[in-house]
């Protein structure tokens, strides 16, 4: 009998070991997944100018031309189909050649600029184009500046902590640290302490200039000229008025994509104006067609045959001004105008005869009053002429 119950217990302990290792769970190694936080350092590409200060957080090696133009006062246009991009600076035009096989801009004395199409926008490699223009470019870790020799950053005084990185980890204490305002914008401020940018608190900045300096001197005025735009310009026996002092008959159209205008002159009328005492500048409009307008614009062939046309009929005539006056253009082409202009300007400033440009008030349509960029048009050009006429 005490031999089966000694079974009997032994077969219950090996029933429970085996239970009991069967529900055992093996140990689990545990690994940490947390990562490291992702530091973001600020990166500054500044232009810096007479007319302020724009920047962005990224620095490319090439630069869309069109990014500094209002900036530095120069005017390019790149017609990719056309093979060409026309630059102009200080009253000059050059022309350089897209040599799409090597991806460079060939200049007429030699230059070579290496170019890039991002997004189908030409961009020069920067350092060719700062130098082009006659600036200073400043590299840094995370930072460059391009700039003229006079310009200053605004300055403050920095009481504070100031981080390297957007996420603010990297941070660094200041006490009475002059610096360099880049930027302020809802609460913080970016700035730059010795060549390196900086995030901080704008409760931590004393500013201690609060504005660009004026660069620019005061403008010479010219006086006022009283002007009369004659519609049908037929009458070569009308008296005109003593006050007036330059007569503009509407006489060339643009006549084609191809940049063609018509030839009408009239001697007679010419004479009787300066009979008068008055002077005599031609108008040219662009036949107010957008459509006709954008692909000429867009063309260099086409800009420039134009203005050869244009330059030749005044030398013909001996007229005494040119008055350019474009219509219901569309608001995309806006800066090419500005480019003829520019363009033209160069050729009528050699003729040694004033080049005047019609614009309407401000406010307005896209097509017939937003298209101008007046300022701009104001700086390739001895006159603006503002419609303020009432037609009868």
């Amino acid at each position: 009998m005490k031999k089966y119950i000694f079974i009997l217990t032994t077969l219950v302990l090996i029933l429970i070991l085996t239970s009991c290792s069967t529900n055992q769970q093996p140990n689990k190694i545990i690994e940490t997944t947390e990562k490291k936080p992702t530091i973001e350092p600020i990166v500054l590409d500044i232009v810096l100018s007479d007319k302020g200060l724009t920047f962005q957080r990224e620095i490319a090696d090439y630069i869309n031309p069109e990014d500094l133009e209002t900036h530095f006062d120069y005017y390019g246009l790149a017609d990719i189909a056309g093979k060409c991009y026309h630059f102009v600076k200080d009253d000059q035009l050059e022309k350089f050649t897209i040599d799409q096989a090597n991806s460079n801009l060939l200049g007429p004395n030699g230059q070579v600029f290496p170019y890039k199409l991002i997004d189908g926008n030409l961009t020069i490699e920067a350092l060719s184009l700062v130098e082009k223009l006659g600036l200073i470019i400043e590299n840094y870790p995370n930072l460059r500046i391009i700039k003229t020799a006079n310009n200053n950053f605004k300055k403050a005084i920095l009481n504070g902590t100031a981080y390297a990185d957007y996420g603010k980890k990297q941070d660094k204490k200041f006490a009475e640290k002059e610096v360099d305002i880049v930027n302020i914008a809802e609460g913080f401020a970016l700035i730059i302490i010795d060549d390196k940018p900086y995030l901080t608190s704008e409760q931590n900045l004393t500013i201690v200039q609060n504005e660009f300096e004026d660069k620019e001197g005061a403008a010479t005025v010219e006086p006022p000229l009283v002007l009369a735009w004659d519609l049908y310009g037929n009458k070569s026996e009308q008296v005109i008025d003593s006050l007036v002092d330059v007569v503009i008959p509407k006489w060339l159209s643009l006549q084609n994509v191809n940049g063609d205008i018509n030839d009408l002159y009239r001697p007679q009328y010419t004479e009787n104006v300066r009979r008068q005492g008055a002077k005599l500048w031609v108008l040219v409009n662009n036949s107010f067609d957008p459509d006709m307008t954008t692909e000429m614009l867009a063309s260099c062939k086409a800009r420039q045959n134009f203005i050869v046309q244009l330059i030749q009929y005044a030398k013909n005539n001996k007229v005494d001004g040119i008055n350019l006056d474009f219509e219901n253009v569309y608001l995309k082409d806006s800066d090419r105008y500005v480019q003829l202009a520019a363009e033209l300007h160069v050729a009528t400033k050699e003729l040694g005869i004033p080049l005047s440009i019609a614009v309407t008030v401000p406010e307005g349509s896209d097509n017939w009053s937003k298209v101008f960029d007046r300022k701009r048009l104001a700086k390739v050009s001895e006159y603006i002429t503002l419609m303020a006429y009432v037609v009868q």
